[in-house]
């Protein structure tokens, strides 16, 4: 194979080719895990502050205080 004016061993085009696509692959994946866990920690976070607000019935504020259920 003639790439660029210069005769190419097609395997070592294979070979850099696979591991373009291993490295962009591993990249995908890193930020893939960073966004679900933002994801994960937003939703924790906005459901700790649900709870601490007293809004969830019996909910135990970080105060420690319990908050009785209203019937």
């Amino acid at each position: 194979m003639v790439i660029a004016g210069r005769d190419v061993d097609v395997g070592c085009v294979v070979v850099v080719v696979g591991w373009v696509v291993v490295v962009v692959g591993g990249v995908v994946v890193v930020v893939v895990v960073v966004v679900v866990v933002v994801v994960v920690v937003v939703v924790v976070g906005v459901w700790w502050l649900w709870l601490s607000s007293g809004v969830a019935v019996g909910a135990v504020p970080v105060t420690g205080e319990v908050v009785a259920p209203t019937a």
